[in-house]
Protein backbone atom coordinates (compact mmCIF):
# COMPACT_ATOMS: atom_id res chain seq x y z
CA UNK A 1 0.00 0.00 0.00
CA UNK A 2 1.39 3.29 -0.97
CA UNK A 3 0.79 6.36 1.49
CA UNK A 4 1.16 9.66 -0.14
CA UNK A 5 3.26 12.38 1.54
CA UNK A 6 3.20 15.54 -0.80
CA UNK A 7 6.76 17.42 -0.97
CA UNK A 8 6.64 21.03 0.52
CA UNK A 9 8.60 24.18 -0.66
CA UNK A 10 10.51 24.09 2.30
CA UNK A 11 11.24 20.25 3.16
CA UNK A 12 9.44 21.36 6.76
CA UNK A 13 9.38 17.45 7.08
CA UNK A 14 12.86 16.23 5.61
CA UNK A 15 15.93 14.74 8.10
CA UNK A 16 14.69 15.02 11.49
CA UNK A 17 15.67 13.21 13.93
CA UNK A 18 13.73 10.93 15.95
CA UNK A 19 12.39 12.00 19.05
CA UNK A 20 11.57 10.39 22.66
CA UNK A 21 10.84 13.39 24.75
CA UNK A 22 8.53 15.94 25.33
CA UNK A 23 10.97 19.47 25.71
CA UNK A 24 10.94 20.26 22.00
CA UNK A 25 8.98 22.58 19.91
CA UNK A 26 6.63 20.29 17.86
CA UNK A 27 4.76 21.07 14.73
CA UNK A 28 1.37 20.07 12.72
CA UNK A 29 0.93 20.75 9.32
CA UNK A 30 -2.68 20.21 7.65
CA UNK A 31 -2.73 18.96 4.07
CA UNK A 32 -5.67 17.74 1.64
CA UNK A 33 -2.87 15.60 0.08
CA UNK A 34 -2.10 13.24 2.64
CA UNK A 35 -3.53 9.87 2.59
CA UNK A 36 -2.55 9.23 6.37
CA UNK A 37 -1.72 10.92 9.59
CA UNK A 38 1.87 10.56 10.69
CA UNK A 39 3.95 12.16 12.86
CA UNK A 40 7.76 11.91 14.51
CA UNK A 41 6.56 12.00 17.83
CA UNK A 42 7.00 9.47 20.05
CA UNK A 43 6.15 10.45 23.43
CA UNK A 44 2.79 12.04 22.24
CA UNK A 45 1.15 8.48 20.70
CA UNK A 46 -1.39 6.71 22.83
CA UNK A 47 -1.81 3.39 22.55
CA UNK A 48 1.18 2.92 20.45
CA UNK A 49 2.10 -0.68 18.40
CA UNK A 50 5.46 -1.28 16.79
CA UNK A 51 5.12 -2.20 13.20
CA UNK A 52 7.02 -3.96 10.50
CA UNK A 53 8.99 -0.69 8.80
CA UNK A 54 6.11 0.47 6.43
CA UNK A 55 7.79 2.65 3.68
CA UNK A 56 5.98 6.18 2.64
CA UNK A 57 6.67 7.82 -0.32
CA UNK A 58 6.41 11.48 -0.64
CA UNK A 59 5.81 13.11 -4.25
CA UNK A 60 9.77 14.14 -4.10
CA UNK A 61 10.36 10.02 -4.33
CA UNK A 62 11.91 10.54 -1.09
CA UNK A 63 10.52 7.76 1.89
CA UNK A 64 10.06 7.61 4.93
CA UNK A 65 9.68 4.34 6.90
CA UNK A 66 6.91 4.14 9.47
CA UNK A 67 7.56 1.61 12.31
CA UNK A 68 4.55 2.59 14.65
CA UNK A 69 1.05 2.78 15.21
CA UNK A 70 -1.25 4.60 17.56
CA UNK A 71 -3.88 7.53 18.60
CA UNK A 72 -1.86 11.09 18.44
CA UNK A 73 -4.22 14.01 20.50
CA UNK A 74 -3.63 17.55 18.73
CA UNK A 75 -4.61 20.93 20.23
CA UNK A 76 -6.21 23.50 17.22
CA UNK A 77 -6.36 26.38 18.54
CA UNK A 78 -9.56 28.85 18.42
CA UNK A 79 -9.41 32.39 18.89
CA UNK A 80 -8.16 32.56 22.57
CA UNK A 81 -8.95 28.87 23.28
CA UNK A 82 -7.79 25.19 22.47
CA UNK A 83 -9.36 22.05 21.14
CA UNK A 84 -8.11 18.68 21.05
CA UNK A 85 -9.07 16.65 18.52
CA UNK A 86 -7.52 12.88 18.90
CA UNK A 87 -6.36 11.33 15.13
CA UNK A 88 -6.81 7.29 15.12
CA UNK A 89 -4.58 5.37 13.35
CA UNK A 90 -1.38 7.78 12.97
CA UNK A 91 1.47 6.35 11.84
CA UNK A 92 5.03 6.57 14.00
CA UNK A 93 7.97 7.96 11.24
CA UNK A 94 10.81 8.68 13.13
CA UNK A 95 12.96 10.65 10.34
CA UNK A 96 9.84 12.74 9.55
CA UNK A 97 10.14 16.80 11.07
CA UNK A 98 6.75 17.26 11.64
CA UNK A 99 2.68 15.60 12.24
CA UNK A 100 1.19 15.62 9.47
CA UNK A 101 -2.84 15.84 9.40
CA UNK A 102 -4.18 14.14 6.84
CA UNK A 103 -7.70 16.44 5.70
CA UNK A 104 -9.26 13.43 3.97
CA UNK A 105 -8.51 11.45 7.24
CA UNK A 106 -10.21 14.25 9.22
CA UNK A 107 -13.32 14.70 6.88
CA UNK A 108 -13.71 10.76 7.22
CA UNK A 109 -13.61 10.45 11.34
CA UNK A 110 -16.81 13.04 10.75
CA UNK A 111 -15.29 16.24 11.04
CA UNK A 112 -15.19 19.20 7.76
CA UNK A 113 -12.38 21.86 6.77
CA UNK A 114 -12.50 25.05 5.24
CA UNK A 115 -9.85 25.84 3.37
CA UNK A 116 -10.80 29.91 2.86
CA UNK A 117 -7.81 32.51 2.35
CA UNK A 118 -5.04 32.04 4.49
CA UNK A 119 -7.00 30.08 7.11
CA UNK A 120 -7.65 26.74 7.54
CA UNK A 121 -11.02 26.09 9.91
CA UNK A 122 -11.61 22.63 11.06
CA UNK A 123 -15.49 22.24 12.37
CA UNK A 124 -17.15 19.07 14.19
CA UNK A 125 -20.51 17.03 12.72
CA UNK A 126 -22.78 19.91 14.15
CA UNK A 127 -21.17 22.67 12.44
CA UNK A 128 -19.42 23.77 15.44
CA UNK A 129 -16.17 25.62 14.98
CA UNK A 130 -13.60 23.57 16.35
CA UNK A 131 -10.15 25.45 15.62
CA UNK A 132 -8.81 27.87 12.64
CA UNK A 133 -5.29 27.48 11.34
CA UNK A 134 -2.99 29.93 9.64
CA UNK A 135 -0.90 30.14 6.86
CA UNK A 136 2.66 30.20 7.81
CA UNK A 137 5.49 29.80 5.09
CA UNK A 138 2.92 28.92 2.31
CA UNK A 139 1.82 25.94 4.78
CA UNK A 140 -1.35 25.67 7.04
CA UNK A 141 1.27 25.02 10.10
CA UNK A 142 0.85 25.01 13.83
CA UNK A 143 3.93 25.28 16.22
CA UNK A 144 3.53 24.12 19.73
CA UNK A 145 5.94 25.52 22.34
CA UNK A 146 7.04 22.52 24.69
CA UNK A 147 4.98 23.95 27.72
CA UNK A 148 1.63 23.05 25.36
CA UNK A 149 2.89 19.10 25.33
CA UNK A 150 6.12 18.00 26.05
CA UNK A 151 6.19 20.17 29.79
CA UNK A 152 3.47 19.10 30.40
CA UNK A 153 4.36 15.28 30.40
CA UNK A 154 7.57 15.65 32.20
CA UNK A 155 6.48 14.71 34.94
CA UNK A 156 2.95 14.35 37.57
CA UNK A 157 0.56 16.64 37.32
CA UNK A 158 -0.81 17.74 41.11
CA UNK A 159 -4.09 18.19 41.49
CA UNK A 160 -6.66 18.54 44.25
CA UNK A 161 -9.12 15.72 45.44
CA UNK A 162 -11.76 17.72 43.47
CA UNK A 163 -10.14 17.34 40.34
CA UNK A 164 -8.91 14.15 40.54
CA UNK A 165 -13.20 12.95 41.87
CA UNK A 166 -14.35 15.19 38.85
CA UNK A 167 -11.69 13.32 36.62
CA UNK A 168 -12.01 10.21 37.16
CA UNK A 169 -15.76 9.93 36.86
CA UNK A 170 -16.73 11.23 40.62
CA UNK A 171 -14.82 8.13 41.98
CA UNK A 172 -15.19 8.26 46.34
CA UNK A 173 -11.84 9.89 47.67
CA UNK A 174 -11.04 6.95 49.28
CA UNK A 175 -11.07 4.47 46.02
CA UNK A 176 -9.20 7.67 44.66
CA UNK A 177 -6.43 7.23 47.46
CA UNK A 178 -6.67 3.24 46.94
CA UNK A 179 -5.55 3.65 43.22
CA UNK A 180 -2.76 6.15 44.02
CA UNK A 181 -1.61 3.81 46.39
CA UNK A 182 -1.30 0.59 44.09
CA UNK A 183 0.39 2.77 41.39
CA UNK A 184 -3.03 2.35 38.78
CA UNK A 185 -3.23 5.89 38.28
CA UNK A 186 -0.13 7.47 36.93
CA UNK A 187 0.79 11.28 35.75
CA UNK A 188 -1.29 13.02 38.70
CA UNK A 189 -0.42 13.20 42.21
CA UNK A 190 -2.79 14.29 44.75
CA UNK A 191 -1.83 17.68 46.65
CA UNK A 192 -1.40 17.22 50.29
CA UNK A 193 -2.86 20.35 51.16
CA UNK A 194 -6.10 19.44 48.93
CA UNK A 195 -6.44 15.65 49.57
CA UNK A 196 -9.95 16.04 51.06
CA UNK A 197 -13.22 17.61 49.31
CA UNK A 198 -16.43 18.83 50.64
CA UNK A 199 -19.83 17.28 48.97
CA UNK A 200 -19.58 17.40 45.36
CA UNK A 201 -23.32 18.55 44.17
CA UNK A 202 -22.95 16.79 40.75
CA UNK A 203 -22.97 13.61 43.38
CA UNK A 204 -26.00 14.73 45.33
CA UNK A 205 -27.78 15.71 42.19
CA UNK A 206 -27.63 12.07 41.19
CA UNK A 207 -28.70 10.26 43.95
CA UNK A 208 -31.72 8.46 44.12
CA UNK A 209 -34.46 10.78 45.75
CA UNK A 210 -36.95 8.36 46.64
CA UNK A 211 -37.66 7.68 50.37
CA UNK A 212 -37.14 4.42 51.57
CA UNK A 213 -40.36 2.23 52.15
CA UNK A 214 -40.32 1.40 55.70
CA UNK A 215 -41.32 -1.92 56.76
CA UNK A 216 -44.26 -0.48 59.44
CA UNK A 217 -47.37 0.34 57.72
CA UNK A 218 -47.49 4.47 58.42
CA UNK A 219 -50.29 5.35 59.21
CA UNK A 220 -52.12 2.64 61.27
CA UNK A 221 -54.46 0.25 59.49
CA UNK A 222 -57.81 1.08 58.70
CA UNK A 223 -60.24 0.41 61.29
CA UNK A 224 -63.17 -1.76 59.53
CA UNK A 225 -63.45 -4.03 56.68
CA UNK A 226 -63.48 -1.94 52.82
CA UNK A 227 -62.33 1.06 54.63
CA UNK A 228 -58.68 1.00 52.49
CA UNK A 229 -57.94 -2.09 49.69
CA UNK A 230 -54.53 -2.48 48.51
CA UNK A 231 -54.59 -3.76 45.11
CA UNK A 232 -51.55 -4.90 42.73
CA UNK A 233 -51.28 -7.10 39.29
CA UNK A 234 -48.28 -9.32 38.75
CA UNK A 235 -47.22 -11.07 35.55
CA UNK A 236 -46.67 -12.68 32.95
CA UNK A 237 -45.49 -15.66 35.00
CA UNK A 238 -42.41 -17.70 32.50
CA UNK A 239 -44.88 -20.73 33.42
CA UNK A 240 -48.47 -21.00 32.84
CA UNK A 241 -50.58 -21.56 35.44
CA UNK A 242 -53.72 -24.02 35.17
CA UNK A 243 -55.54 -23.05 32.39
CA UNK A 244 -53.39 -21.01 30.11
CA UNK A 245 -53.15 -18.35 32.95
CA UNK A 246 -50.15 -16.12 33.28
CA UNK A 247 -51.40 -13.14 35.47
CA UNK A 248 -52.47 -12.74 38.98
CA UNK A 249 -54.08 -9.54 40.90
CA UNK A 250 -54.62 -9.36 44.43
CA UNK A 251 -56.64 -7.49 46.55
CA UNK A 252 -55.92 -7.08 50.41
CA UNK A 253 -57.94 -5.62 52.77
CA UNK A 254 -55.46 -3.05 55.20
CA UNK A 255 -57.30 -3.78 57.92
CA UNK A 256 -58.04 -7.53 58.13
CA UNK A 257 -54.93 -8.07 56.12
CA UNK A 258 -56.98 -10.42 54.21
CA UNK A 259 -56.04 -11.26 50.47
CA UNK A 260 -57.79 -12.31 47.65
CA UNK A 261 -56.11 -13.80 44.41
CA UNK A 262 -57.48 -13.58 41.13
CA UNK A 263 -55.75 -15.68 38.49
CA UNK A 264 -56.27 -13.88 34.53
CA UNK A 265 -55.28 -14.67 31.11
CA UNK A 266 -54.51 -10.82 30.42
CA UNK A 267 -54.19 -7.43 32.22
CA UNK A 268 -57.05 -5.99 30.85
CA UNK A 269 -58.98 -8.81 32.94
CA UNK A 270 -58.25 -6.79 35.98
CA UNK A 271 -61.45 -4.58 35.82
CA UNK A 272 -63.69 -7.79 35.71
CA UNK A 273 -61.75 -9.30 38.08
CA UNK A 274 -62.49 -6.02 40.90
CA UNK A 275 -65.71 -6.15 40.30
CA UNK A 276 -65.99 -9.75 41.61
CA UNK A 277 -64.23 -8.64 44.38
CA UNK A 278 -66.22 -6.09 45.61
CA UNK A 279 -69.27 -8.54 44.67
CA UNK A 280 -68.00 -11.12 47.14
CA UNK A 281 -66.91 -8.30 49.63
CA UNK A 282 -70.46 -6.78 49.71
CA UNK A 283 -72.69 -9.87 49.74
CA UNK A 284 -70.47 -11.85 52.09
CA UNK A 285 -69.42 -9.19 54.48
CA UNK A 286 -71.92 -6.25 53.98
CA UNK A 287 -69.68 -3.81 53.18
CA UNK A 288 -68.37 -1.87 50.22
CA UNK A 289 -64.49 -0.56 49.01
CA UNK A 290 -64.54 2.97 50.12
CA UNK A 291 -60.95 3.58 49.66
CA UNK A 292 -58.70 1.66 46.56
CA UNK A 293 -54.89 2.09 46.64
CA UNK A 294 -52.89 0.76 43.49
CA UNK A 295 -49.68 1.74 41.37
CA UNK A 296 -49.87 3.63 38.24
CA UNK A 297 -49.92 0.16 36.10
CA UNK A 298 -51.85 0.68 32.73
CA UNK A 299 -54.26 -1.74 33.99
CA UNK A 300 -55.26 0.37 36.40
CA UNK A 301 -55.74 3.71 33.91
CA UNK A 302 -58.51 3.10 31.52
CA UNK A 303 -61.51 5.46 31.76
CA UNK A 304 -63.89 2.74 31.87
CA UNK A 305 -62.19 1.74 35.58
CA UNK A 306 -61.75 5.30 36.21
CA UNK A 307 -65.53 6.19 36.14
CA UNK A 308 -66.52 3.06 37.70
CA UNK A 309 -65.18 3.67 41.20
CA UNK A 310 -66.34 7.45 40.41
CA UNK A 311 -69.76 6.05 39.99
CA UNK A 312 -69.25 3.93 43.12
CA UNK A 313 -68.27 6.33 45.55
CA UNK A 314 -65.01 4.91 45.55
CA UNK A 315 -62.03 7.19 46.09
CA UNK A 316 -58.52 6.32 44.31
CA UNK A 317 -55.21 6.65 45.74
CA UNK A 318 -52.02 6.00 43.29
CA UNK A 319 -48.34 5.12 44.35
CA UNK A 320 -45.37 5.30 42.32
CA UNK A 321 -45.13 2.68 39.84
CA UNK A 322 -42.73 -0.14 40.48
CA UNK A 323 -41.73 0.80 43.82
CA UNK A 324 -43.86 -1.76 47.17
CA UNK A 325 -47.30 -1.75 48.49
CA UNK A 326 -48.20 -1.90 52.21
CA UNK A 327 -49.86 -5.26 51.33
CA UNK A 328 -46.72 -6.92 50.02
CA UNK A 329 -44.39 -6.44 53.50
CA UNK A 330 -47.08 -8.31 55.42
CA UNK A 331 -48.21 -11.51 55.65
CA UNK A 332 -51.17 -12.81 53.97
CA UNK A 333 -53.81 -14.52 56.02
CA UNK A 334 -55.41 -16.69 53.41
CA UNK A 335 -56.05 -16.94 49.72
CA UNK A 336 -58.94 -17.32 47.38
CA UNK A 337 -58.15 -18.08 43.92
CA UNK A 338 -60.48 -17.77 41.19
CA UNK A 339 -59.86 -21.18 38.67
CA UNK A 340 -61.55 -22.18 35.53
Amino acid sequence: MEISAPQFQDNAYHSAPARSGGNEETIELYDSGASQHMSPYRHRFLNFKSISPHPIQAADKRTFDAIGRGDLPIEVPNGKTTTCILLTNVLYAPSMGATLVSISRLTRAGYAALFCGNMCRIFNQNKKQLGEVLVSGNLYRMKHKPTSFGAAMSGPKTLTMEEMHQRLAHLTPSTIREMLDKGMIEGVKLDPNNSSMGQCESCEYAKATRKPIGKEHDPKRCEKLGNKVHTDLWGPSPVQMPGGKSYYVSFTDDHTRYTCLYLQSAKSEMFESYKTYKAWLQTQHDTRVKRLRSDCGGEYLSDEFSQHLKTQGTEWKLTTHNTSSPHTMAHHNTMESQND
